[in-house]
């Protein structure tokens, strides 16, 4: 998928209008509260989120000041949904933190019921109730 986007970017998978359409459709995702969950809400990111159960996967280019960063996050076997948003949100926060300090923001409420995406636990305090963020 990386490889994709970089392709894409790069102009080498279609036509530069069609580029532009494509990037555009994949700027206007809605679900922003995995690898943009720490990043402003009016920087572009042009990703594709997925999501089954036990799996929770986002990847595409984060547009920040410095430059474009393309990432392709995929989880499997979970024993809850939040442990791979959570993952894929700690994976942004990395990007954004490398790529530009002055990004990093708090979270940004999920879309999920209007809370937050709790951080995660410290290691060893793993929550065996539901998950908060889906009501799962």
């Amino acid at each position: 998928m990386a490889d994709l986007f970089v392709r894409l970017l790069r102009g080498e998978l279609l036509a530069p209008g069609t580029t532009a359409v494509v990037l555009e459709i994949l700027s206007a995702q809605k679900l922003r509260d995995k690898l943009p969950a720490w990043t402003p809400s009016e920087m572009r990111i042009a990703h594709k989120t997925g999501e089954l159960p036990d799996v929770q996967n986002d990847s595409g280019i984060l547009f920040f000041p410095s430059g474009p960063v393309i990432a392709a996050v995929f989880t499997n076997d979970l024993a809850a949904q939040a442990e791979g948003r959570l993952a894929i949100q700690e994976i942004g926060r990395a990007i954004a933190a490398s790529a530009d300090a002055e990004t990093m923001a708090s979270p940004r409420d999920s879309g999920q019921g209007g809370h937050p995406v709790p951080p995660r636990s410290p290691p060893g305090r793993r929550s065996a109730g539901r998950d908060s963020a889906n009501g799962l």
